[in-house]
């Protein structure tokens, strides 16, 4: 809704956004005042159907007269101006309207932006948590007990493998000693008889 200015019709408000739940002035000035009417109530009610519709009386205050009006509902804010023999001001069938803004609407729309203050708020604090985060493992330098021993630890720690060609060649050499050892018996006891008979034969 335009914002409706009406004061070359002698009509003026005492604040310029009206907000459900506040109390204004209005000072009237325009065609009945002129015209010498003594007293002048003024007829009000919100949007097309007129809803809560009152009248109030207002005050002579010489010069002009005030009414001060709370305001209870959001929307268009109609009224006119009537004096006691019934003439009426009424902005020539228009009226004179006004738009209020609920205060609820204000509320909400605080609330919003402190909502997107915290949430910007959390943003900045995680964003600034994760960058003080440590590295992750794969970043991170490895720990000595998990650490994979090189090469020349292990040579010195493991005993070396043997090869199968080695293992092949200490076996024969084990049995070829075996051998020499059962043959060197075999001969002492061959040779042990003959001895002895020779021996024998020496004393007789």
């Amino acid at each position: 809704m335009k914002k409706a200015v009406y004061s070359e019709n002698g009509v003026v408000l005492s604040k310029g956004a009206l907000k459900v739940g506040e109390e204004i002035e209005i000072q009237y000035t325009g065609l009945l005042k002129t015209s010498g009417a003594g007293e002048v109530r003024i007829h009000l009610g919100y949007n097309d159907s007129w809803e809560n519709a009152s009248t109030v009386d207002m005050t002579n205050a010489g010069d002009a007269f005030l009414a001060r009006l709370s305001l209870i509902q959001s929307g268009a804010l109609n009224f006119a101006f009537v004096d006691p023999a019934g003439n009426w001001d009424n902005n020539s069938g228009s009226n004179y309207t006004f738009e209020v803004k609920s205060a609820a609407g204000r509320k909400a729309k605080s609330e919003e932006t402190r909502s997107e203050t915290k949430t910007g708020t959390k943003s900045t604090r995680k964003a600034s948590k994760k960058d003080e985060e440590p590295e992750t493992q794969a970043d991170a330098p490895k720990s000595k007990r998990g650490r994979k021993p090189s090469k020349a630890a292990s040579e010195q720690t493991a005993p070396k493998a043997k090869s199968k060609k080695v293992e092949k060649a200490e076996q024969e050499a084990a049995v070829t000693v075996e051998t020499k050892a059962k043959a060197k018996k075999a001969s002492k006891e061959s040779d042990a008889p003959a001895k002895k008979k020779a021996e024998k034969a020496s004393k007789e």
